[in-house]
């Protein structure tokens, strides 16, 4: 900064208020003192606060506590920079007010003192976009503006009738919300369980071709090689082409597990049923247990069907 620039700014910030607005004095000093309350500011809190207590100089109203307003870090450091540098007699560095004022504008004009501009190069194809797209988004917009007012009052006066105001509203609509999601939650989770849709056992168990002695048979080698999944899918389907000779259910592709329950209505079948669906549908590996269970579990199933 020149020296005369230095003296503008000092001045430009010392008498920024007109000559006129003289007030009742909080901090009188000469150009000197107020160049050395500058010189000791950055490093001493005591003397900033002084500096900005300072309203008259030589005699002269000046306004530095609103010339140092806002300004923080770098910024406050370069304006205390400026009044330390001023002439003795700061408000006569300029010849007026105006011309502090006129100086003051000619250093803020700088380029330093202007944020940078940042390079915008879609904001001419998003302003097109939008234009474009206002004959759809202003009709929703003012559609939802027009709704908004008589849904906020119904919502208030609701929230009067209850205890606990708006706060218990909220709570109830929160529970609506999680009931609804449980409920298609639960849906989706009986679809695939014996007592709903099921699986379709016709993609794991293939035709009705083989026979039910054959793959009981098939069944037993399995578990004895150790493919236990495979042990179980086996005499799976050789229980329902069982029922199927009992003219229980009629064995097809299509059918599920949750149709066979529902013609079967036996606790037996169903936890049958739900192995089967986990181990050949959800991928869950078989244990000794399973197939213990599916051994026991089918003579306890057409036992049932048969004494009805």
């Amino acid at each position: 900064m020149s020296a005369r620039l230095a003296v503008a700014a000092a001045a430009a910030l010392v008498v920024f208020a007109t000559a006129g607005q003289a007030t009742a004095s909080a901090l009188d000093v000469t150009g000197d003192q107020l160049r050395a309350l500058a010189q000791r500011a950055p490093t001493d809190p005591r003397a900033l606060e002084d500096l900005r207590e300072v309203d008259t100089v030589d005699g002269r109203a000046v306004d530095v506590r609103g010339a140092l307003a806002g300004a923080t870090g770098p910024q406050l450091d370069e304006r205390l920079r400026a009044l330390s540098a001023g002439s003795p007699a700061t408000g006569g560095a300029v010849g007026s007010a105006a011309a502090a004022r006129a100086d003051a504008r000619a250093i803020t004009s700088q380029a330093r003192f202007r944020p940078a501009a940042l390079p915008r190069p879609l904001r001419g194809v998003l302003r097109w976009i939008a234009r474009a797209l206002e004959p759809v988004t202003k009709p929703v917009a003012d559609a939802a503006a027009w709704l908004y007012k008589p849904i906020a009052s119904a919502f208030e006066a609701v929230a009067e009738l209850l205890p606990g105001g708006q706060r218990t509203l909220w709570m109830l609509l929160a529970g609506v919300v999680l009931a609804a999601a449980a409920t298609v939650t639960s849906r989706s989770i009986a679809r695939r369980s014996p007592g709903g849709a099921g699986e379709r056992l016709g993609r794991g168990l293939a035709s009705k071709q083989e026979d039910a002695d054959t793959l009981e048979r098939a069944a037993g080698d399995a578990e004895a090689s150790g493919d236990l999944g495979r042990a179980i899918r086996l005499r799976f389907k050789a229980g329902l082409l069982r029922l199927d000779a009992a003219s229980v259910i009629a064995f097809r592709p299509s059918l599920t597990s949750g149709q066979v329950a529902r013609r079967v209505r036996s606790p037996i079948f169903d936890a049958l049923a739900r192995i089967f669906d986990e181990v050949v549908y959800g991928g869950r590996p078989a244990d000794q247990a399973d197939v213990e269970a599916s051994r026991s579990g089918w003579s306890r199933v057409l036992a049932e069907v048969r004494s009805r």
